[in-house]
Order: C-alpha cells, then structure tokens, then sequence
C-alpha cells in the first residue's frame, strides 16, 4: 500500500510560507528594537537641551533681576532715610516690568520701610517669615527657599543688601516672586507647551519643588530621585529613572548655577514608545500587499519548480526502459539552478550577517572615538585569558578634564578625547587594543609586551601629549598607570584594579605622571584597598 506523503509542491509552499512569515516577523522585530532605541535616545538628549535651554534662560533672567535690584539698592544707599526713595523704588521695581509680585524694602532692624504690593499681601504677615530674616543676617545677595505667604501660595524672595555711604549694613531691598501667579519666571518656566506628554519642573537646592505642573506639589520635598540627586551635584545629563510616582521617565536635566536649582525635562518612557507601536503597525499593513502578492508568486512558481523533479521520480520508477538515463541527463541541469539558488540564498545569508556583524561591532565600540567600549574591552580580555595570553595594561586618564569642559564647553571637550585617542593610536601597534573606559579614561591592551617595555609606551605617550599644545584649550596633560598579567597579578580583574591604583597614585602625586604597580607606593595603596576589601 502506498503511503501518503506530502508532495515537493506543498512543501515548497509551506517552506516558503513559513520563510516569508518568518523574515517578516524578524524585520519586525529588529525595526523595532532600533527604532526604540532611537527614540528613547532621542528623547533624553532631547530633554537635555531643552532643559538647559530653559536653564540658561533662567540664570538670565535672575542676573537681570539681581542687576535691578542692586541699582535700586544703591539709589537709596544715597539716602537711606528717606522714606518716599524706598517706596518709590519699590513702586519703579513692581510696576516696570512682571519680575516680581511684590517689592519690599527692610531697615538693619527688621522694620518694613517700604512695600509695593497687592492689597492682599500684609506688611507684619512678611516681616515674620525666616527669609526675611535670613536675608537680615546673612547681610548679602541671596535666593530663599520657596515660603508660603498669602493665603497659602509658594513665594521665593530675592534679596539685595543695602550698604550706605559709611560702608554701614543698612537692611535690603527684596523681589518676592510667586511661584503660583503670573510672572516672567512663572511664564518662563509654566507657561510650556506639553503636547507629547513631557514636562518640566525646577527643584531648589534643599530637594523641593520650585515648578511643577502639578500646583499642589510646589514645596514638596523630592528625595530619591536620581536625575535630582545629578543636577543637584551640578551636573548636565540624562538618564532613564522612575520617578516618585513609580512612571518610568525619560529625564534631562540641567543646573541653574546662579541660584542652586536644577531644572529637569522628562517625559513617560510609556508615551515615548506608543508612537512606535503606531509606526509598527503602519509598516506591517504596508507590508500586506506584498506579502499577498509574494504568496501568488510562490503558489504559480511551486508547480514550475516541482514539475522537473515530479519527472526524475517518474524516471526513477522505470529503472529497466531505455529512456530513464537521457531523461535523467536531461533534468541534471536543474540541479545547477537549485546549487545557484543556493549560493545566492548563501549571499543573502551573508549580507544579514554582515549587517549583524556591524551592529555587533559598533555595540562593541565607543561612537565618539571609533575604539573599543567597555563591553568590547571585556570580550578581548576574556579571548586573551582564553588563550593565555599575557599582555600590559595602561590605564590614563585626562588631567583637569571637568576644568576643560566648565571653561570650553563639551564640544571641545569631545575634540580633546579625540586628541587624545589619536595620540594613543599613534604610539600603539596593529596588535594593540584601545579602549574608551569612561568620559576622560582609556586602557590600553599591549600584548606580549613585557612591562619595562609598556612603561615606555606610556611615558612616550605622556611627552608627546604634554608637548602638543591643543589650539583650542593649550597643553593638555595625562596621568598613566602601568600593570602587567600575570606578571602583576594571576588575576585580570586584579591586574585591572593595580593600574587603576598606579593611575590614581599618579594623580595624587602630581598628574602628568606615570606609574607602574610595582612601584612600592603603588603596592602600598594596592594592600589598603585589599585590607579595604577584606
């Protein structure tokens, strides 16, 4: 009895079926993974900008308003007892322009000499206020901390001394600015146009809440948050978080250094990710058609494609008639095209591959400077241990970087790191591997290259850096530390740590240095740490 079986042509077609469906699924998947990562990277530089953008704004517009106060403040330091200059300053103050909501002007003793303000603001009500009364005794320019005052609503004062003729403290003259009502640092920092779910607030330096689009919120006290804990610790940045409400967030943020506050951009990772699965959805229904066409294709071609072999097995049934022989002769040329539909399926293959291949690779390297990052760093330290094979270390970091960038900006600072990464290209060889390990630090893999031998390089390194003036920035100098596996240490991560020791004893004792983790002082650093450890 004859079995029944699937024929050549089915097969063909659920082959194809099954590989058409398949490719599908993975384009899918890989557009989406890029595309994911290219929004969520795009939105946190995003967020940076404009949050320091809005900073900068900020600082600008504090400047000008300590810049009206000082005038004021030394218009009537020439007559400081005379009533009608205070109460007309502070009456210029409030009605030139929307800085403050109300102006006050306080002698040494505390007493109110002057106010401009809406009739809801009461002269003893602000007197009281610690403010006031930090600005008394501090005697200098300064911004308070967000105070309650007038029925309840969140104020900052901004306060400038007055100082008479004689030299003489006589009290100050200060902007309240509400952080609820109409301003230009409420319009500047409120009044935002949030239309893709993003929004900004500002926190002081004591963690509360300056701006928030949430009014009942302005004064809360915000602790671990870490994009607030960076800006706060004076830095620029972003980073994905999950906020006090348990919302996963994109953030940027950006310090306010005139004043201590940090103004941070975020927006939910949930909403920056549902224009993805609109576009994803948008390339799968435009797919549809040719999917619908490839399968009418596949289904003609299935018959064409099966009808020679369905012939041999018809020839393979009648081995005895003479015929068999020069049929099958006959049909050995369709094994050709199916050998060169193979090598061109193998060069599609390779195709992919090479593209895998080149993500692979720039997940492995550092985008700025085109050399290994710390996951292409790990991978080759694993092939060498692996393959035992002993090689130098050189960790070097750039002296004073952080001064580079407060004074040049980051742009430049970018053009030194690839000053420096050039420099090390130069005094490498092929063999060599380079790694950017952190913002300003870089390692450098020497294999079989004895440790007197690395301390060269590096020193090598060291001079021709110092010796090269940058001309943006001038000399730029760097600090080296020298390890060697096994001849240091039996263990990599050790023989890591020793020239990250030897790097920060050159740091520590002068910069512009190099030291190798045989040194005695090194040793000893290396023995705390350990003890440290232990």
């Amino acid at each position: 009895m004859q079995l029944n079986r699937i024929d050549l042509r089915r097969l063909i077609l659920s082959l194809a079926t099954v590989s058409v469906i398949l490719t599908l699924v993975n384009a899918l998947y890989a557009t989406y993974k890029v595309q994911r990562n290219l929004l969520i990277d795009g939105t946190l530089h995003a967020n940076e900008a404009y949050a320091a953008k809005l900073a900068r704004s900020t600082a600008m517009h504090l400047n000008l308003v300590m810049s009206e106060l000082n005038w004021s403040s030394q218009a009537i330091a020439q007559a400081p007892q005379n009533p009608s200059l205070s109460q007309l300053e502070t009456e210029r103050l409030l009605r030139q322009s929307d800085s403050f909501n109300a102006v006050v002007r306080v002698n040494a003793k505390g007493q109110l000499q002057a106010l401009a303000a809406p009739e809801s603001f009461k002269a003893d009500v602000i007197l009281k206020d610690a403010p006031i009364q930090e600005a008394l005794t501090q005697q200098q320019t300064r911004i308070s901390s967000p105070f309650r005052l007038n029925q309840g609503q969140y104020f900052i004062l901004v306060s400038q001394p007055i100082i008479d003729k004689t030299g003489r403290y006589d009290g100050f003259i200060g902007g309240l600015i509400n952080l609820h009502d109409r301003s230009i640092l409420h319009r500047l920092l409120s009044d935002q146009s949030y239309q893709d779910e993003t929004y900004l607030y500002v926190v002081d330096a004591k963690h509360r809440l300056i701006v928030h689009p949430d009014k009942t919120r302005i004064g809360e006290k915000v602790l671990d948050n870490p994009a607030i804990e960076a800006v706060l610790d004076n830095q620029n940045g972003h980073q994905k978080i999950i906020n006090s409400q348990g919302i996963n967030m994109l953030a940027g943020y950006s310090p306010v250094g005139i004043s201590g506050w940090g103004v941070v951009s975020q927006r939910p990772l949930q909403a920056t990710l549902a224009t993805l699965d609109k576009q994803m959805l948008s390339v799968l229904w435009h797919s549809l058609p040719i999917l619908l066409v490839t399968g009418l294709i596949i289904w003609l071609f299935a018959g064409r494609i099966s009808k020679p072999l369905w012939h041999l097995a018809q020839q393979a049934e009648h081995p005895e008639t003479p015929e068999t022989e020069s049929e099958v002769k006959r049909i050995k040329t369709w094994y050709y095209e199916a050998d060169e539909l193979k090598t061109a399926l193998l060069k599609g293959f390779g195709s992919v591959h090479q593209h895998i291949h080149a993500l692979k690779t720039e997940s492995l390297t550092d985008p700025l400077t085109r050399i290994l990052n710390r996951r292409g760093l790990q991978q080759q330290l694993e092939t060498w241990q692996l393959e035992n094979i002993p090689f130098s270390i050189i960790s070097l970091d750039i002296d004073h970087f952080k001064a580079v960038n407060d004074a040049h900006g980051h742009d430049v600072g970018d053009q030194v790191i690839q000053a420096v990464t050039e420099q090390m290209r130069e005094c490498s060889r092929n063999q060599d591997v380079l790694s950017r390990t952190g913002g300003e630090e870089f390692l450098m893999l020497l294999p079989y290259t004895p440790l007197e031998y690395a301390v060269q390089v590096a020193e090598r390194l060291r001079k021709t850096m110092s010796d090269a003036p940058l001309k943006t920035v001038g000399t730029i100098t760097i600090s080296l530390g020298v390890a060697h596996w096994p001849e240091t240490a039996e263990d990599i991560e050790k023989v890591l740590k020793q020239a990250d020791v030897a790097l920060y004893q050159a740091k520590q004792t002068g910069r512009n240095k190099v030291c190798v983790a045989t040194d005695s002082a090194c040793q000893e650093a290396m023995r705390k740490w350990e003890d440290i450890l232990n």
